[in-house]
C-alpha cells in the first residue's frame, strides 16, 4: 500500500511507521512522501505530532511543506501562534524562504497587525530575500485600511526600486485604497500610470476617474463626484485641492463594502476562487499557474475546485 494513499486516508500513523521502517535500512524519505504527511498533520491540526515526527526522522521541511504548515497554522491558530512554531521548525533546520515571510505578512495584515507584518519584512530582507509582489500587495492593503494612505506611495515605491513588478492587482489596490480615502487626484494619477505601463488604454476624452471607477467594478454612471454648491445643509464629505466641497453621490454603503473588499481580498488570496474564475473564462494555462502559485503559499486546494479544474481540461480537444 502507497505512502500517498495512506496519507489520503488520514492513516498518518501507519504513514509514519513505514518512513521510519525504511529510514532504518538508511533509504531517506523523498520530499514529496514528507510533504504528502506534513499535508494530512496539518488537516488534521496536530501540529504537535507533525513536530514529533520530524524529529523522530531527525530531518526538516523542505519549503514547500514548511509552507503549507505555516499558512495552516496561519489560518487556524493566528499569526503569534504560527511565530512560535516557525522557531520550532527553524531549530529542526527549515530554512524559510520568501513565500514563508509573506505568508506571515499576509496574515499580519488581515489581523490589522501592521507593525508585525513591517517586522516579518525587515527579518525577510536581513536574509537577503526578495518579497514577492503579494507580499507588498498585502502591504499597500493594510496601511490604506490602516487609515494611513499616505504611505501607500513609499510601499510602493520600494516594491519598485527592489525590482518586485508592480501588477495588476496592485495598481486596482491603490485605486481602491485612494477611493477609499476619497483621495481621487491620486487615483487619477493611478489611472494614468497604468495607461503609461500599457495596463489599460485610456481615452484622451475619457474622464480618468470614471476609469477609476470602472477598474473597481462599478457602474461610472452610478458613482458621481459632485461639488457641494447647496448654501443651507451641507452635503460636503471632504475637500479637494482648491478647497471645494465634494460629496460622493452614490449607495455609500455598497461603495465602501467594495473598496473595502477589495483591500480586504488581496492580504491573503483565495487561490481557489481565483483558479474557480480563470476556468470559467477559458484561461485553463491561468488556471494552472495558480494551482502552482497554490502550493507555493502552501493554500489548501479545495476538491471542488480540483473537480471542475479536472473536468476543464479533460474537454480539451486533441489537436494531432
Amino acid at each position: 500500500m502507497s505512502l500517498d494513499f495512506l496519507c489520503k486516508d488520514g492513516r498518518l500513523l501507519e504513514a509514519r511507521n513505514l518512513v521510519k521502517k525504511a529510514m532504518a535500512f538508511e533509504l531517506k524519505p523523498r520530499n514529496l512522501v514528507l510533504y504528502e504527511i506534513a499535508y494530512g498533520y496539518c488537516e488534521k491540526k496536530d501540529f504537535d505530532d507533525l513536530l514529533s515526527f520530524y524529529a523522530e526522522i531527525k530531518c526538516s521541511p523542505d519549503v514547500l511543506a514548511g509552507n503549507r504548515i505555516m499558512h495552516s497554522q496561519c489560518s487556524n491558530f493566528g499569526t503569534g501562534k504560527a511565530e512560535l512554531f516557525l522557531r520550532e521548525l527553524e531549530h529542526l533546520g527549515f530554512n524559510p524562504d520568501e513565500i514563508t515571510f509573506g505568508i506571515m505578512i499576509g496574515w499580519s495584515c488581515r489581523e490589522r497587525k501592521l507593525k508585525n507584518a513591517f517586522i516579518y519584512l525587515a527579518q525577510m530582507l536581513s536574509r537577503q530575500l526578495k518579497p514577492h509582489n503579494c507580499t507588498y500587495n498585502a502591504l499597500i492593503s493594510a496601511v490604506f485600511m490602516g487609515d494611513m494612505w499616505k504611505h501607500a506611495q513609499e510601499i510602493f515605491d520600494e516594491m519598485v526600486d527592489r525590482g518586485t513588478i508592480p501588477d495588476l492587482s496592485t495598481f486596482r489596490i491603490l485605486l481602491a485604497g485612494y477611493c477609499k480615502a476619497r483621495q481621487f487626484d491620486e487615483a487619477k494619477r493611478i489611472v494614468f500610470d497604468m495607461a503609461s505601463r500599457g495596463l489599460i488604454q485610456n481615452s484622451t476624452t475619457e474622464d480618468s476617474l470614471s476609469k477609476a471607477f470602472i477598474i473597481l467594478g462599478f457602474n461610472p454612471l452610478s458613482v458621481r463626484l459632485k461639488r457641494d454648491n447647496d448654501l443651507g445643509f451641507s452635503s460636503t464629505e471632504f475637500y479637494d485641492n482648491l478647497g471645494n466641497g465634494l460629496y460622493l453621490d452614490t449607495d455609500l454603503d455598497e461603495y465602501e463594502k467594495r473598496v473595502t473588499w477589495i483591500l480586504e481580498d488581496c492580504m491573503v488570496p483565495d487561490y481557489n476562487s481565483l483558479m474557480m474564475k480563470e476556468c470559467t473564462l477559458g484561461n485553463l494555462k491561468g488556471a494552472l499557474m495558480l494551482v502552482d502559485e497554490m502550493v507555493r503559499w502552501g493554500a489548501r486546494l479545495v476538491i471542488f475546485y480540483l473537480l471542475c479544474l479536472n473536468e476543464r481540461v479533460l474537454c480539451i480537444p486533441f489537436t494531432y
